[in-house]
């Protein structure tokens, strides 16, 4: 049964992709509480406007994190009140989360990721900075938004890596684990890859370089990527 659901509480991974997302919702599943991560299907209803849709899969979930979840939290927020908590999963710097993004990018299909539906951006690569500026405000605007909605106790802030991570998380739920360090799950680096990810990182490895140098040459340098949901301007 899930311990969270018994409580009536939600909890919502509002981190931005490489924070970590994917141990957290591993480490919340294995504790046999329902979960949903990436959902290719949420983030188009997302680009869409659909958001009420969204908040009805939410309604059949105790946990959901990865897109388009970072993007909700304001209006998760409005339709849970106290009864949701937020964990956002951070890195010890932007310069590594940054660094952690285009280790992932490296291994990217151009067409077929699905970077580009939120940042605009088909690589992070010479668009660098513009991504740090995404991470830092998005980071910032959660802090913001819950302390001007006073639930700054409602948010609990996780760096990947930090040691304590476990008994952050278990202080934070009043809940209990059966191992003492945070999983190492989708890491950018040493995982066994397929044969068609070797090509694609191959192939990468001549396209990448010459896209960093040429694309922020002949596209805009200013791009508006997708921000959160905002009920002041989204009515649900």
């Amino acid at each position: 049964m899930d311990p969270l659901a018994q409580r009536g509480m939600k909890v919502f991974g509002i981190g931005l992709q490489k924070t970590g997302t994917s141990s957290l919702e591993w480490l919340l599943r294995d504790r046999r509480i329902k979960c949903d991560g990436r959902n290719q299907r949420m983030h188009k209803l997302f680009l869409n406007g659909q958001y009420e849709e969204i908040l009805a899969h939410y309604d059949t979930l105790t946990h959901s994190s990865d897109w388009p979840t970072p993007l909700m939290y304001k209006l998760v927020y409005n339709r849970y009140g106290k009864n949701v908590k937020f964990i956002l999963t951070v890195r010890d710097s932007s310069r590594t989360w940054i660094e952690s993004l285009k280790r992932h990018g490296a291994g990217s299909h151009p067409f077929k990721n699905k970077h580009k539906w939120t940042f605009k951006r088909y690589y992070p690569f010479g668009f660098e900075n513009e991504h740090i500026a995404y991470y830092e405000r998005h980071n910032q605007e959660v802090v913001n938004f819950l302390k001007r909605n006073d639930a700054e106790g409602q948010l609990l802030i996780l760096e990947a890596g930090d040691p304590k991570s476990i008994t952050k998380i278990e202080q934070f739920l009043d809940l209990s684990f059966d191992v003492d360090e945070m999983p190492h799950i989708n890491r950018s680096a040493g995982k066994s890859r397929s044969l068609s990810k070797h090509i694609t990182m191959n192939l990468n490895r001549i396209i990448l370089p010459i896209y960093a140098y040429l694309a922020p040459k002949v596209t805009s340098k200013v791009v508006e990527p997708v921000y959160e949901a905002d009920p002041e301007r989204h009515r649900i």
